[in-house]
């Protein structure tokens, strides 16, 4: 592993510990045990490693959201699972994602891009399961509700846990795609 690896895997590993505001990059360095100029040499700064990890992250979604041509229920139960491991190995991220935007324009800037993507990506998979016959046709607008819906429950299930005094775990990451689950039945053919 080089060393750009070794200090996005330890700044992830760090924020994920101890939140992003509780680490500096000689923490970092230290974790991934190289010398702080080292770090500097791939990385201006922690915003620039933050982006990275994103940029990571985006790269997961992207390999996640691919489901095969005809797509089962048990596809998209894979696609739900794959993401919340997402989540968990991310979690400093979805736990501080408006502090961390709000800090870094180009962080923002580009997060709202993926997330325009993303309801185009979440209209694009359910005009596929309409006409695969999965789904019940939905006019656009219900669509971007039910988007809406779905990436609210992924994007703020961690930090639902931490304020109901519980940890996110295997449990209650089943949890999280149970309920995504009750968000998408109604609107299926045939059970999940």
């Amino acid at each position: 592993m080089g060393n750009q690896s070794r200090i996005l895997q330890s700044a992830r590993t760090l924020f994920n510990e101890k939140g992003t505001h509780s680490v500096t990059t000689n923490h970092i360095a230290q974790h991934a045990s190289i010398s702080p100029g080292n770090l500097y040499y791939h990385f201006k700064n922690k915003e620039a490693i933050i982006r990275a990890l994103f940029q990571e992250l985006q790269g997961h979604w992207d390999e996640i959201y691919r489901l095969p041509a005809e797509p089962t229920f048990a596809d998209i139960n894979t696609m739900l699972v794959r993401n919340y491991q997402m989540l968990w190995e991310y979690r400093f991220f979805y736990r501080e994602t408006l502090s961390l935007l709000q800090q870094d324009p180009e962080l923002e800037q580009h997060y709202r891009q993926v997330r325009a993507r993303g309801q185009q990506d979440f209209h694009a998979l359910c005009d596929m399961l309409i006409e695969k016959g999965l789904m019940h046709s939905l006019p656009p607008e219900r669509i971007t509700m039910l988007a809406e819906a779905c990436w609210m429950i992924t994007d703020f299930w961690p930090t639902h846990l931490e304020l109901s005094g519980r940890t996110l775990s295997q449990d209650t990451i089943e949890q999280g795609i149970g309920l995504m689950w009750m968000v998408l039945e109604p609107h299926l053919k045939g059970q999940p």
